[in-house]
């Protein structure tokens, strides 16, 4: 245990998710509220949609850290990856807030059908609009199914999931190559990891556009982990890492040549961005309180936005101050939402506990019947 650092402080991080969450919200607001008057070709929408990318490019940075720190401490408590606890732990950080959040969506929804607003009945836009984030809204119940099951969908009405989708199949993969590489395992067990692991990774390809490019992100961060938190003996966690990426990266080569100088842009755009996070440890100031509810922040102020904008087209006013009003509002309405959702991140603790002697109690029960 000498070679391990067992202390770590993960403030600085959470004020930079904070920050990042902040970051998506505004350039959405941009996106919505301004682009409508504004046009697409303005250096306003160059900007927004720049440091939205790049927000989002911090959060799986951030998320690839963060869960090799998870995995690393569940073998330190365990001897071993114990999945079971890691398994409950990720359904209780993200099913509740996701949730949270199909609920918010299939409320706007159904208001703005149900109200026969402009995105339902009409078009989301007035005449003379140079822009419209989206122009109708639709959401069946196959989407709700999928979404549900993290593949896709529901991305008319809450557009930022696509995120989460990635992100969910992405802690399946990396436990499951984690799982593999600690060994103490039969081979039904491994076989097990492997075909989980191939069918996820199929499902990503197949659902989820850029799912090369952000899995390559994300390994960034877990690779950060292992170089800036660990010894040189976990060379193996870093061969691992380093592996995978290459995997991801061969991918998108294979399915477009041109792709290679995108690619080597973002990994050193990753790199950098690591060695920012986590080296230098840089901190936003002020958004701690922003940082408690990031998650829900993240995932349900784009359907409350787009339920602002409905209300604002149905007045068919396309002044530049009533937008702004709007905007306002809307996203005053989406922090009250997202501080809602914020109540339930703070329980995840209590929904793991609760999961994992829910499953203990179920494999009492099947022992007792066998």
């Amino acid at each position: 245990m000498s070679d391990r650092v067992v202390t770590y402080n993960f403030n600085n991080l959470n004020s930079i998710r904070g920050g990042a969450a902040a970051v998506v919200l505004v350039s959405h607001v941009i996106q919505i509220y301004f682009l409508r008057i504004i046009g697409l070709n303005t250096p306003l929408h160059k900007v927004s949609s720049l440091a939205s990318e790049y927000a989002v490019v911090v959060f799986f940075i951030l998320s690839g850290y963060l869960i090799a720190h998870t995995l690393e401490s569940n073998i330190d408590r365990n001897g071993k990856l114990c999945l079971r606890v890691y398994a409950a732990a990720r359904f209780a950080r993200l099913y509740p807030v996701f949730l949270y959040s199909v609920a918010v969506s299939i409320i706007v929804f159904f208001v703005m059908d149900v109200l026969g607003l402009p995105g339902r009945s009409t078009a989301l836009r007035l005449p003379g609009d140079l822009y419209a984030a989206r122009d109708f809204v639709h959401l069946s119940p196959g989407e709700i199914k999928t979404s549900l099951l993290m593949l896709q969908g529901m991305l008319e009405i809450n557009g930022p999931l696509w995120s989460l989708y990635m992100e969910a199949k992405l802690y399946v993969l990396f436990a499951c190559a984690l799982a593999l590489l600690n060994g103490q395992r039969g081979i039904f067990q491994k076989l097990i990891l492997i075909l989980v692991f191939y069918y996820v990774v199929k499902a990503g390809i197949a659902f989820n556009p850029s799912f090369s490019r952000y899995t390559v992100m994300w390994l960034t961060g877990a690779l950060a982990y292992y170089i800036f938190n660990r010894r040189p003996d976990w060379g193996n966690r870093i061969i691992m890492c380093m592996t995978l990426i290459s995997a991801a990266e061969f991918w998108q080569l294979h399915q477009d040549a041109v792709h290679l100088m995108v690619a080597g842009r973002d990994i050193l755009v990753a790199i950098l961005i690591s060695w920012m996070l986590f080296k230098l440890r840089i901190k936003v100031p002020g958004s701690k309180r922003l940082a408690d509810c990031s998650y829900s922040l993240y995932v349900t102020h784009f359907p409350v936005l787009l339920l602002g904008e409905s209300l604002l087209i149905s007045t068919g006013s396309a002044s530049i101050g009533t937008s702004l009003g709007m905007a306002i509002i809307s996203t005053a309405f989406a922090y009250v939402v997202a501080l809602l959702g914020g109540a339930i991140e703070v329980k995840k603790s209590l929904i793991q506990n609760g999961l994992l002697k829910l499953a203990d109690f179920v494999c009492r029960l099947r022992l007792k019947t066998s």
